[in-house]
Formats: structure tokens, sequence, C-alpha cells
């Protein structure tokens, strides 16, 4: 890393630390994190970590807001499809929110 700044000063570097000892690295990474995908059969990287691992450990970091409330209002809105579109998105998406219907009759 010095050999690069010494010959362009003006370089921008983006690096992530691999293995175990750089896990956490890639959990307090905010601009490139998740750095990996559900549906990966195994980690593709030395320290890579699942979906559910990151998003577990950026809660444990109070880095993800936790219980926020989404809702519709109206009447009637029993029949809105809304909760059950935006909860199941939460739910794949492993955020911890939830969306409900709210009756204003």
């Amino acid at each position: 890393l010095p050999a690069v700044r010494e010959a362009n000063p003006s370089a921008s570097i983006v690096s992530i630390c691999v293995g175990e000892a750089g896990k956490l690295s890639r959990v307090l990474n905010d601009t490139m994190t998740p750095v990996t995908h559900a549906r990966l059969p195994a980690a593709a990287a030395p320290g890579q970590l699942s979906t559910a691992e990151l998003v577990a450990l950026r809660q444990s970091q109070g880095m993800v807001p936790s219980g926020m409330r989404f809702c519709i209002f109206g009447s009637p809105v029993a029949k809105s499809p809304s909760p059950a579109t935006h909860n199941a998105a939460f739910a794949a998406h492993l955020m911890p929110h939830r969306y409900d219907a709210v009756d204003t009759s």
C-alpha cells in the first residue's frame, strides 16, 4: 500500500481485509455491504459472511435501524395486498421492519 501511494499519491484505493481477521471489515464497510449474495452455495472468499450473518452483526453494532413500522391508512384497507407484499420483502431482505394496514373508519 505505501508503494502504491508513493507511485501515485492521488490514487483512490478500495480495499477489504480477507480471512478470519477481515470479517469485521466486511461488517463495518458502509459503502458496499453486504458484499455477498444469499444464493451462494458457499463462501466465495475467505472470511466471507452470509447475508444473515452480516445483517445480525450490523444490527449488533447499531448499524441497521430496528423495528421501523410502515402503514397504509384508509377505509377499507383489510383487503390491501400492501402489508403482505411489504412484509415479504422485508423478510426476504432480512430487514426487521413491519408494514401494517390501519383502518381509519
